[in-house]
């Protein structure tokens, strides 16, 4: 695998902490590939082979020690800064593996609350899009699912719009004040396409309310429309003529 396709497995799967099977999981299918899979179960002989072993010994034992050294860096490249910083001085990748297993590998406890840990910390930063930060921010919500710790509806949409950052503190006046009930998808997806509106007007001060977002709503607005229409050709209809004659007395 080349280091273009490694880096953008690594932008989809960082390790967060919370996320540790399936950054484990592909972690593993990697170094498959790269045929260093082995070090995240067996750790190098602290002791190189003595002047007398064979040079297939001597041979084995380096490619060990440099397999490792890959694989560590693979492992520190595709974390967040903190576990970063938690696990750089580790020496060997058994190591680093033996430490996030402990973390997050057992149980759900530990997992769970890394996972409500970074929901509170994730806050969107001003001027960034709001794709992207809706997206983290409803996985998050949906591993406490998968965890058997779901939130509240209404509770998860709270946590939502409280993440938002100010430009967007008006929308979030508007829409808690129309008591309106979405699904996160659906709020976020309200939240892209007002986005895209205050832009195409300028994009100053604070986005305030969303115009004629589609939602599932229309479709009995588009039947209400037909049925106005079957209206009108009643109203034509000669046999209704006697009831105009009624209104002109």
């Amino acid at each position: 695998m080349s280091g273009t396709s490694f880096a953008k497995t690594l932008d989809k799967h960082c390790l967060e902490g919370y996320n540790f099977p399936t950054w484990y999981f592909n972690l593993k299918i990697f170094m498959t590939i790269e045929k260093i899979a082995y070090v995240l179960e067996q750790t190098p002989d602290i002791e190189p082979p003595g002047e007398d072993s064979l040079e297939e010994v001597h041979a084995m034992y380096d490619k060990h020690v440099d397999d490792d050294c890959q694989a560590k860096c693979y492992i520190l490249a595709s974390m967040n800064e903190e576990l970063q910083r938690q696990n750089e001085n580790m020496i060997h990748a058994t190591d680093m593996i033996f430490h996030l297993r402990e973390l997050y590998g057992e149980g759900t406890c530990n997992r769970c609350f890394s996972a409500v840990s970074e929901l509170m910390r994730t806050k969107m930063v001003k001027g960034a899009p709001i794709h992207q930060h809706g997206l983290k921010m409803i996985g998050l919500i949906e591993q406490l699912e998968i965890l058997d710790s779901p939130l509240d509806a209404s509770l998860a949409t709270n946590i939502f719009l409280a993440s938002l950052s100010d430009s967007f503190s008006q929308f979030v006046m508007n829409y808690n004040t129309g008591k309106m009930e979405h699904t996160l998808s659906e709020l976020l997806n309200i939240c892209v396409i007002t986005e895209k509106t205050f832009k195409k007007e300028g994009g100053y001060g604070t986005i305030a309310v969303f115009k004629k977002v589609s939602t599932s709503s229309a479709k009995p607005n588009q039947k209400g429309k037909g049925k106005f229409k079957a209206n009108k050709k009643k109203k034509g209809n000669p046999a209704l003529k006697p009831k105009g004659g009624v209104k002109k007395k």
